[in-house]
């Protein structure tokens, strides 16, 4: 599999994961909704500082943007991902739901 295709597999397939759409992922990048579907597609190789834009909005490190399919530790990592997010969620949530209960205002 050449780089590019590889690129695509994996922007798209972290996309999917954190649950946002091309939009959503060309907003927090910076660049057009066309210039990302443009990357997803195949038809556009990203500059480094889109490159890194993207890992920061995918929260990846950069060689994961570059890991094949095939590569075992890609499901690996990206389980350990899913629970991290998951936890943080949840810790955000019993964060807001302790200050809620400790609003003054109320």
């Amino acid at each position: 599999m050449d780089i590019q295709k590889i690129l695509v597999f994996n922007v798209k397939r972290y996309r999917k994961l954190l649950g946002l759409s091309q939009k959503d992922l060309a907003k927090r990048v910076g660049i057009s909704a066309p210039y990302m579907n443009e990357i997803e597609k195949g038809h556009k190789f990203p500059s480094s500082e889109t490159l890194n834009s993207l890992c920061k909005a995918l929260l990846v490190e950069p060689y994961q943007l570059f890991l094949d399919e095939s590569t075992e530790i890609i499901e690996i990592v990206d389980a350990i991902n899913k629970q991290l997010r998951d936890r943080m969620i949840r810790e955000l949530d019993d964060m807001r739901d302790i200050f809620k209960d400790n609003d003054p205002k109320k």
